[in-house]
């Protein structure tokens, strides 16, 4: 069972917004014309390391191009050379630059290349998840006969989840027979992920039917029923937040008390926190969550009760929180209180968070998750905290927690802080560093960080670069969920095909 660290690092954008107001156009909209002085710079730039003799630099600037978006033929062509890069991984990333690129012409060789058996059937699973990144009903097709033929489970789970990505209803008959009568249960989950994307709730089996299937209570029935595969239920635990109702939080909740798997009791905590619920519902299950963590022995499942609170965008949860926080709880139950303060943006806790940074009750992750904790907040007097932990402490993954923390509270005064750090001995601060200063999608920046990655030696630290070059440069407003792929996704699903672990990632 994943704790809940590691589902906050795979889903943290979700809940942190990062605007980027230089651009005024997006996508496959963006032209050269819509660019500033810096981000011409930038596109150059990567076009340049695309000759890179450091593959994972190659790939990086492949997938931080495919992000900016820009509507530019000749910077496809390159992308499109790069499928033949004799590294595998620079091949798989091109891939899916073009599906971010959104271009017809694209479409049509990455389809090309998805019938052809010859293909290596790894990157033919790329090319279906591109497809789905490209959202174009054209391709609806032949993702559905994949979907339901294809007998390599790598492209059929890739196809499953491009359905999904795309956002056409027409891809629920589909993925509605792959949920039903599916053998493989990972792909089965991710069936699950790809129709709650969809958001649809009422579905018309034919044109005939009398009546709709209404698939929240269809996907309550399964998440009940133990003889469910246990990917499975975790994928519906999860999802049903999406769009549940008064009845699903019934089910959610007895799924936490009765569930013999910690997963599915876990993940049903982090969807009945996120449910839309009336004041009266929100108090019920206030005190539902305050009762499990009363209650709870597992500590990953007391965990995630915790985060539940700050996913429920209940004030009233705080006092909850600041009770955990402050007890003798096990460290990952503490850290995970931290976390739910900071999604609460809980300004009164900023005094005892601060005061574990300074002297801690205890080990394990507390002291960096409230360094994330103070960034989340957003209340500026949190800033002396995090500079203090850059400037005085000498332990290198609070370092990068401080950094990391200042980013996401969007105070600037940190950059020169920042940048000092990139000459830093440390190969732990210097890469929290470079992270940071991207993750303020700031186009001053730019020149910064091409500047100190053309006196970098260590070439994987040169890749580090460009993929904060990329965060800087992504042409989106905003890039909260990282995007639109590990929203709700079934980790242990996606762990189990490369092609689909590694989109969720880089997104």
């Amino acid at each position: 069972m994943m704790k809940w660290q590691e589902w906050w690092i795979r889903n943290e954008y979700r809940f942190i917004r990062v605007e980027k107001k230089a651009i005024t156009k997006s996508g496959s909209e963006l032209a050269m014309e819509d660019m500033s002085p810096e981000m011409k710079d930038l596109v150059t730039f990567l076009t340049s390391q695309l000759k890179h003799d450091y593959w994972d630099v190659r790939a990086a600037s492949c997938l931080a191009l495919g992000k900016i978006g820009l509507k530019n033929e000749d910077i496809r062509e390159k992308i499109e050379a790069a499928i033949n890069d004799k590294d595998k991984n620079v091949q798989e990333s091109a891939v899916l630059a073009l599906g971010m690129l959104k271009s017809t012409k694209s479409s049509f060789l990455l389809s090309k290349m998805l019938g052809d058996k010859t293909v290596d059937h790894s990157l033919r699973s790329y090319c279906a998840i591109a497809l789905g990144l490209m959202k174009d009903s054209a391709n609806l097709s032949l993702l559905n006969q994949l979907a339901q033929n294809e007998r390599k489970d790598e492209i059929k789970a890739a196809a499953v989840t491009a359905l999904g990505l795309i956002g056409d209803e027409r891809a629920v008959s589909t993925l509605l027979n792959i949920f039903v009568s599916q053998e493989e249960e990972r792909i089965r989950a991710l069936a699950v992920t790809s129709l709650g994307k969809l958001g649809v709730t009422e579905f018309k089996p034919n044109p005939r039917a009398k009546s709709t299937i209404n698939l929240v209570r269809y996907f309550e029935k399964y998440l009940s029923d133990k003889q469910t595969k246990v990917y499975v239920r975790q994928s519906l635990a999860m999802i049903l937040g999406r769009f549940g109702d008064d009845k699903t939080i019934n089910v959610l909740e007895q799924v936490v008390i009765d569930d013999k798997d910690k997963g599915v009791r876990s993940f049903a905590l982090l969807s009945l926190a996120q449910i839309k619920k009336d004041e009266s519902r929100k108090t019920a299950v206030r005190e539902f969550l305050r009762r499990i963590l009363k209650t709870e022995k597992n500590v990953i499942v007391k965990s995630y009760a915790a985060l539940a609170v700050g996913l429920s965008e209940d004030a009233e949860g705080a006092k909850i929180l600041r009770e955990i926080f402050e007890s003798g709880e096990h460290a990952d139950v503490r850290a995970a209180a931290a976390v739910g303060l900071g999604l609460l943006k809980d300004k009164d806790s900023l005094p005892i968070l601060g005061k574990e940074i300074e002297d801690p009750k205890g080990g394990g992750d507390v002291r960096r998750f409230c360094c994330i904790s103070l960034g989340l907040i957003g209340d500026l007097a949190a800033s002396n905290y995090l500079k203090a932990v850059l400037e005085k402490v000498n332990v290198p993954y609070l370092r990068w927690s401080a950094a990391i923390g200042l980013a996401r509270l969007g105070d600037k005064s940190c950059m020169e802080l920042l940048t000092k750090n990139l000459s830093d001995g440390s190969r732990v601060v210097k890469e929290a560093a470079i992270q940071a200063i991207g993750y303020f999608r700031d186009e001053t920046q730019i020149k910064t960080l091409i500047d100190n990655f053309n006196k970098e030696s260590n070439k994987e630290i040169q890749a580090m670069y460009i993929v904060s070059l990329g965060y800087i440069g992504d042409s989106a407003e905003e890039i909260p969920v990282l995007r639109q792929v590990s929203q709700d996704f079934n980790w242990l699903a996606s762990l189990s095909y490369p092609s689909i672990d590694f989109v969720v990632r880089v997104f």
